[in-house]
């Protein structure tokens, strides 16, 4: 349906759905610059306004490289032609799948802001992936989203939620929770960055900081947020007769209360303060839980 932009091939790909004018594709361009121009037709010639990042495009057509859309205007929408590779990397779908799970889709492959939702038994359409985000297409009532999922809800979709350790090691230990990992050293709980976290108990603070993770940001996954949280509750937590006092969260893009490690004065916490916002670790948004029976216990894998 389009030439493959930027040189990128693929061996194989499928047919996007049948979208048009009056169901089109809504996305959001790649750039988060204010910077993506229109033209009057299939070529630079005749330029006739740009798209902002906080515009909703729609994509009424692809075709050879280019794509016809429509973007918001002062007083309305004004339609025109602009290159398909500021939209997506790659022309043709490579796979259409069969959602399994319900999950969270955003504008963009920094995990940031949502888009939408994924519902289970949804076709998807995979376009292939940046980082640790893919970009998809799905239906909604009024035509299509092109958005992108993290690599952790990427295997949900495709394989579901499961306490079987078979099922791409994932599994939701809790009910209506999703997320986690067999292995991990706790709870992964999906949420998009920026989501609020609150204390679940009373006591006291023993450091929230930058750090206590192995999770950190590099080339492969450079927006991970490695804040951490760690609380001695007045309350342990009791499992199969073992007390556990310390909870421990990582994965925090920031946090609403500050202590370095070991440093003096003690800072109280009561059940429901807020704390913190949940962040990326892995390249995937969610938040880390853990009990542990010892202060010094830090994410790890077992």
């Amino acid at each position: 349906m389009g030439l493959v932009p930027q040189g990128k091939a693929f061996a194989q790909s499928v047919n996007y759905p049948s979208f048009s004018m009056t169901r089109p594709v809504i996305a959001y361009t790649l750039s988060k610059l204010n910077d993506t121009p229109v033209y009057l037709g299939k070529s630079r010639n005749t330029r006739i306004g740009t798209i902002y990042a906080s515009d909703e495009i729609r994509i009424n057509d692809i075709s050879n490289g280019w794509a016809h859309v429509t973007y918001p205007i002062s007083g309305g929408r004004k339609s025109g032609f602009t290159q398909l590779w500021r939209l997506t990397r790659y022309a043709d779908p490579t796979a259409v799948i069969q959602a399994k799970a319900d999950i969270s889709t955003f504008k963009r492959s920094d995990g940031i802001e949502l888009l939408g939702s994924i519902s289970r038994d949804d076709s998807v359409w995979i376009m292939d992936s940046s980082q640790d985000f893919t970009q998809v297409i799905y239906p909604i009532s009024a035509g299509y989203k092109m958005g992108w999922i993290s690599r952790l809800d990427l295997s949900r979709i495709r394989y579901g939620n499961s306490d079987d350790e078979s099922t791409n090691n994932l599994f939701t230990p809790i009910t209506g929770i999703d997320a986690g990992y067999v292995g991990d050293s706790g709870l992964d709980i999906s949420a998009p960055k920026g989501t609020p976290v609150y204390a679940v108990g009373d006591g006291t603070l023993e450091y929230a900081e930058y750090g206590h993770t192995q999770w950190v940001p590099t080339a492969e996954n450079p927006f991970d947020t490695p804040y951490s949280i760690n609380i001695k509750l007045d309350s342990p937590v009791m499992v199969n007769g073992k007390t556990y006092p310390y909870i421990f969260m990582t994965h925090l893009s920031s946090t609403a209360v500050h202590k370095q490690d070991k440093s003096s004065g003690a800072i109280r916490i009561r059940k429901g303060q807020l704390i913190g916002y949940s962040g990326i670790g892995n390249g995937a948004p969610h938040l880390h839980i853990s009990f542990y029976d010892s202060r010094d216990d830090e994410q790890r894998s077992l």
